[in-house]
């Protein structure tokens, strides 16, 4: 459905400067989308040195009942 709707929003716009905002915007939400929710450590910091594990990894260790 998000799709449907995206794809109309882009259909619908006829200025070539403006397709390309949506679509960027689109692309960088997708992205953000994707990395918070596929089970994976993101990038090491001070307070994580393994990295801090991304939402969809700790929702996997929460159904499992382990511990973060």
């Amino acid at each position: 459905m998000a799709l449907f709707i995206a794809s109309q929003i882009i259909s619908g716009i006829e200025e070539i400067w403006m397709e390309v905002v949506a679509v960027s915007w689109l692309c960088a939400n997708l992205l953000a989308f994707l990395k918070s929710s596929l089970p994976m450590k993101l990038k090491p910091t001070d307070a994580f040195p393994e990295g801090p594990p991304s939402d969809g990894l700790q929702l996997i260790r929460l159904a499992k009942g382990k511990d973060s």
